[in-house]
């Protein structure tokens, strides 16, 4: 039998159990099967007691003569049940991964960027990956098996009773103990099965980072690093998984001794005719009864196992479906759209920001305003709060103190849908699909030839890749692998081109281009109509036809205006100036 569950723990197995409402046929199909299955062991033990008081006996009842028929018949029956029951466990375990695996991956997209700084990919793969398979053995196969086995149990020992009702009885006492021994060892595994999520995670970590540096590594002979960091993790990650087979293995063992005691009481009972008129049909029936019924009490603490390994994965799994998406919960009917020509001017007024692992400020009462259509570039030494800026405009991050606004209202007033549908973002930081070059431009968006060649054209990508055997149906590797930096980078800018949001936001965006490639995409970027474009710059030979320039400095706006006006007027900017021509 399974160890009580805890309220806590029964909480979450319960809610895991409503993951299988979709897919209960499938559940009763086993079911079904399963419990028919069992009810056919017992009726073949129960068989043994007339067919072995037959051979003892010869002058018995002509129907005996029939229980060969009904022996074959037992095993055609029970192979098709299990065939049945085994094919319909595989759809409910394959659908429940599927449907958890659906509703992680959506709840991971939806939650702030603040999650994810503190959580790192590898700890939502390790989720997707192990946590989901563990979650899906323990409602599946660990809730249908326990079923099958328990139903088993039942009927050998009404089969027992049956045959012999006081000798049965005293078999029943060991069960007792049974339990205790399994809940002794319930909390160990669940603590084990926590450990090792946690490890998977550090090494699915390591492993992602030896093979996105491998680059690095090779340059600088760091093989023995690399393999000395991963292989510190696999070896925790083998101890755990050793720790948790020994622990399930010494509460099979001791189960498996308890439940052995019966037979061997029976074995003594038999021997020194301890029972007065117990037939050897009876013997044979009792003894075959409590030896296949010890396999499925065995089964019972092997699936108690998976129990708890599956109730550790599932809290891991709920305190991500439970934690706070984005926030954007005002009322829908409430919030502001934007005009279709987005005729409005970007207001920051006072905004501090820290991130939460630092104290400092990284934004200082920051002010400023951005006309409609307006050229603006954002420069400043690193570590100024320049991408700081796009990243609470885009809304990834909330201000500690003051207020962003758009047509005088603040963004916290649009949905987030909303507001981002108005906004495209380049950053230095390269994401690029496994899908060919036109899906990685027009993210499958409906859009016309025309218009993806003019968005590459835009981005200066478009003789490059028709120079490509596959043109723009050329399949890209990991993140781009076969192209260049400059490469990969003119496909993003060409992405956001392609989306003609009226919001165009750069975040060295060309950090990887060349000057001259450089300057031909600032040029159709100054050129752009009905778009405003705020552009977060290093290098600033391309910036001095812009609208405005801010100067950042520690976290706070020092000035603001025309290239000719900040070159007389702003110490920062020459100093600024100056370097990016050294």
């Amino acid at each position: 039998m399974l160890a009580p569950i805890r309220a806590q723990h029964f909480t979450a197995y319960k809610r895991l159990l409503n993951y299988t409402r979709l897919y209960w046929k499938w559940a009763l199909v086993s079911i079904i099967s399963l419990i028919t299955l069992s009810a056919l062991e017992s009726l073949f033990a129960w068989s043994i007691q007339p067919a072995v008081d037959a051979i003892t006996h010869p002058k018995t009842q002509t129907w005996v003569h029939y229980l060969p028929v009904l022996f074959l018949s037992l095993i055609i029956l029970r192979s098709t049940c299990l065939f049945l029951s085994e094919v319909a466990l595989v759809h409910f375990s394959q659908s429940i991964i599927q449907h958890l695996r659906e509703v992680v991956y959506q709840k991971l997209l939806t939650l702030p960027k603040t999650y994810h700084d503190q959580h790192p990919p590898s700890t939502s793969i390790a989720l997707m990956i192990y946590n989901v398979t563990q979650v899906s053995s323990a409602i599946s196969t660990a809730v249908l098996q326990f079923l099958q086995n328990l139903t088993l149990v039942v009927g050998l020992l009404i089969a027992m009773l049956w045959v012999h009702w006081q000798l049965t009885l005293m078999s029943i006492l060991f069960i007792a103990p049974t339990i205790w021994v399994m809940k002794k060892f319930s909390k160990k595994m669940r603590s084990i099965t926590a450990q090792t999520q946690l490890n998977m995670a550090h090494t699915t970590q390591v492993l992602s980072d030896g093979l996105r540096a491998l680059t690095i590594i090779k340059l600088n002979n760091a093989y023995a690093y690399a393999f000395d960091k991963f292989n510190l993790k696999v070896q925790s990650l083998r101890v755990c998984e050793v720790k948790s087979a020994r622990t399930a293995a010494l509460c099979s063992v001791s189960t498996h001794l308890i439940i052995s005691l019966p037979v061997t009481l029976l074995i003594w009972i038999a021997v020194d005719h301890l029972v007065p008129g117990l037939s050897a049909g009876t013997f044979a029936a009792l003894l075959l009864a409590s030896i296949r019924i010890q396999r499925p009490a065995k089964q019972l603490t092997a699936i108690n196992a998976q129990i708890q390994r599956g109730i550790a994965a599932a809290e891991s799994i709920f305190k991500v479906i439970d934690h706070p998406s984005e926030v954007d919960d005002l009322d829908h009917s409430k919030q502001f759209t934007f005009d279709i020509h987005l005729n409005s001017s970007i207001e920051f007024k006072s905004v501090s920001f820290s991130y939460s692992d630092q104290v400092k400020p990284v934004l200082n009462k920051v002010s400023f305003r951005i006309e409609p259509g307006m050229r603006v570039a954002v420069v400043g030494a690193s570590g100024s709060g320049k991408s700081t800026l796009i990243q609470l405009l885009v809304r990834f991050y909330q201000p500690d103190e003051g207020s962003i606004y758009i047509d005088h209202r603040s963004i916290s007033k649009y949905s987030l849908n909303h507001l981002r549908d108005q906004l495209s973002l380049v950053t230095q930081d390269i994401c690029l699909f496994n899908a060919s070059i036109s899906e990685n431009i027009t993210l499958n968006r409906t859009h016309t030839q025309d218009e993806l060649h003019q968005a590459a054209i835009a981005a200066d990508a478009h003789d490059f890749i028709q120079a490509l055997p596959q043109g723009y149906d050329t399949l890209l590797g990991d993140n781009g692998s076969g192209l260049s930096g400059g490469q990969k980078q003119r496909l993003t800018i060409a992405r956001a081109l392609m989306e003609k949001k009226p919001i165009l936001l750069m975040d060295e965006a060309t950090s990887a281009l060349d000057t001259i490639t450089e300057s031909r995409i600032m040029n159709h970027l100054t050129r752009l109509q009905d778009q405003t474009l705020i552009l977060i710059a290093h290098r600033l030979a391309n910036i001095q036809s812009m609208d405005k320039i801010i100067v950042m400095h520690q976290g706070c706006v020092v000035a603001e205006g025309t290239h000719d006006e900040l070159i007389q007027a702003s110490m920062h900017y020459q100093t600024l100036y100056e370097q990016s021509y050294d």
